[in-house]
């Protein structure tokens, strides 16, 4: 057996095998409030534009969880590569424990003070009423966004870029049928507009942080599991 046949397969990726499920994952990231404008559209121009800003102050803070997941992915890789996985395991739950601090504390400012804020943007009172609403739903839920940017993170930093993005991508969709029965009202769901595309959204990054965990907890549950046995094997 030669060195290279040791190596962790994905140990082996080329930098573009490895970056360009990233850049799909926060393309598709992103497109979960382009998706609530585009189909909003065909309610009113009102709601459009009321959405749409809320959307950039929803994607502010979404930017700002994503710094500490940049740093995650760095830190938990550098210990990985050297093989010091108990120094990476410490590093991602920290990492989780601090954006999901910072999340919760940004949904409280968000449900408290969006109004407000919307305020300063110079909306009609009627606009400012739509976009505050929305931004309550989706702003009370935003931790569970920040969670899981941190636990995507880790995932990444482990090489498996691509299950992240898959994830997404499903979460898109599922995000997109969402948007279509509670917005519009279709199949016997209620015609919620707004409220629906906000609700669609929830779901979606509730979705997100779900499949995310899961994995991370296969992974963990793997490994132990791995250890039990070769700790069985020694006693043998």
């Amino acid at each position: 057996m030669t060195i290279s046949d040791r190596i962790p397969s994905w140990r082996k990726l080329s930098l573009f095998a490895v970056t360009w499920p990233i850049f799909v994952d926060s393309v598709l990231r992103m497109m979960l409030g382009t998706v609530d404008v585009f189909m909003l559209s065909r309610i009113s121009d009102k709601a459009t534009g009321a959405v749409g800003l809320a959307n950039e102050i929803i994607f502010f803070c979404i930017l700002m969880f994503g710094f500490v997941g940049i740093g995650t992915s760095v830190a938990v890789s550098q210990y990985i590569g050297a093989g010091r996985e108990k120094e990476a395991s410490r590093i991602s739950a920290l990492a989780i424990t601090i954006n999901l601090i910072f999340g919760i504390m940004v949904s409280v400012v968000l449900v408290n003070f969006g109004e407000p804020l919307l305020r300063l943007m110079k909306l009609s009172p009627e606009q400012v009423g739509m976009a505050s609403h929305y931004l309550k739903i989706i702003g009370g839920f935003i931790w569970i966004e920040a969670l899981s940017y941190a636990v995507s993170s880790v995932i990444r930093s482990s090489g498996h870029t691509k299950s992240v993005m898959y994830v997404t991508l499903g979460v898109n969709l599922i995000h997109i049928t969402g948007n279509y029965l509670l917005i519009f009202g279709n199949w016997g769901f209620p015609e919620w507009g707004i409220t629906g595309a906000a609700i669609s959204t929830v779901v979606a990054a509730c979705s997100v942080s779900l499949f995310c965990s899961s994995f991370c907890i296969a992974g963990f549950l793997r490994r132990f599991a791995v250890k039990i046995m070769l700790l069985r094997t020694v006693r043998m």
